[in-house]
């Protein structure tokens, strides 16, 4: 399960996902589900397929853009680059085809004067943009539906719906990772533990 949830106001957006958890010859470890691409002040995050996370910030950090603005108009491009790799690789090595994913992409944006966020997708073969209104929250079954927009709200969110998920999930948890973006200000800070302990491997979606 990977928390994903956003918020966006005019100042500033918070956007929060939860670490992987791994265990792996009885050591236990964890994994980043939120990347920082500070040159354009914005973030990526996950959820589903882990191989396609760990393709697409190597594109996106090489764009030829100087925004978030202008990553978002070539994400198409960057996303249908990654993909074809991404297939290639787990057909060859991982015997398997990929699963679903959705990636965020939240920055500040020079041409709106403030944040933006914009929620990228496979649906029936065809890449799809969900732009972000004021804000998102995934999973949200059984969650009232309200914006989380402060870190405390953030911190709650996630509590219940780390308590929500499926007693079989393993591997879920970790603790929570928070961004906070502004005008020409980006920090990512981790927060509370959302699981007590490392238990198995990870979901074997990601999601």
């Amino acid at each position: 399960m990977t928390i994903l949830n956003v918020s966006l106001a005019r100042e500033r957006a918070l956007i929060a996902s939860n670490t992987g958890t791994w265990q792996f010859d009885r050591k236990g470890g964890r994994t980043s589900k939120l990347i920082a691409l500070p040159h354009i002040n914005a973030v990526l995050a996950f959820r589903g397929a882990e191989p396609m996370f760990l393709n697409v910030p190597c594109h996106c950090a090489q764009a030829d853009a100087n925004d978030v603005d202008g990553v978002i108009d070539r994400m198409f491009d960057l996303l249908l680059v990654s993909h074809s790799e991404v297939t290639q690789y787990a057909a060859q090595f991982l015997k398997t085809a990929i699963g679903d994913w959705e990636l965020l992409l939240a920055g500040w944006s020079p041409q709106h004067g403030r944040p933006v966020a914009s929620i990228f997708s496979e649906n029936g073969g065809r890449l799809v943009r969900n732009p972000v209104g004021t804000y998102c929250i995934a999973p949200a079954d059984g969650i009232p539906d309200h914006d989380p927009d402060t870190t405390e709200k953030m911190i709650e969110l996630a509590k219940q719906q780390y308590a929500r998920k499926p007693s079989v999930e393993q591997g879920c948890g970790g603790h929570l990772i928070l961004a906070e973006i502004e005008c020409d200000r980006l920090t990512i800070q981790k927060l509370c533990e959302l699981s007590p302990r490392l238990e198995g491997r990870p979901h074997p979606d990601g999601a």
